[in-house]
């Protein structure tokens, strides 16, 4: 019986420790707090999670100091990539444009080119027929000259 009775004290322990830890999350308070009470600041938070709740100080940031410069070259890094990336966009809208406006320009010059062949094709036909077509003009400018 005194093992039943030992288990049994266990379990009530460890019921009564998880229910202090859920009662200290749900209230905000700290992990080790048993009681609950209150809301920590901004600045213990950080505190707690930077240093283990110990005053940051001059030792404690020199300590630091490698993290915050990496992270500091990663922050410049990445707002570098977003520069790039915006001038790229801008300069694939403005290649995606022209490539616009030379297709319209390829198109009107097929639709130049496909009028010239189906009005050669006629002129062919017409000579084949035995109708001759005038294509030049009906007279002819003369330039003077300055003798």
């Amino acid at each position: 019986m005194t093992v039943n009775n030992a288990r049994d004290t266990e379990r009530q322990a460890a019921i009564e420790e998880l229910e202090a830890l859920a009662h200290a999350t749900k209230f905000g308070a700290d992990m080790g707090d048993d009681v609950g009470e209150g809301r920590r600041t901004l600045s213990e938070r950080i505190r707690g999670l930077v240093n283990n709740g110990k005053p940051v100080t001059t030792k404690t940031l020199l300590s630091w100091l490698p993290c915050i410069l990496l992270i500091g070259v990663l922050c410049i890094g990445l707002v570098w990539q977003r520069y790039n990336i915006e001038k790229l966009s801008k300069e694939k809208e403005a290649v995606t444009e022209r490539i616009n406006i030379i297709k319209e320009k390829q198109l009107e010059m097929q639709k130049a080119y496909n009028q010239s062949v189906m009005i050669s094709h006629i002129i062919e036909e017409m000579d084949s027929c035995g109708v001759k077509m005038h294509v030049e003009p009906p007279y002819k400018i003369r330039m003077k000259s300055n003798e």
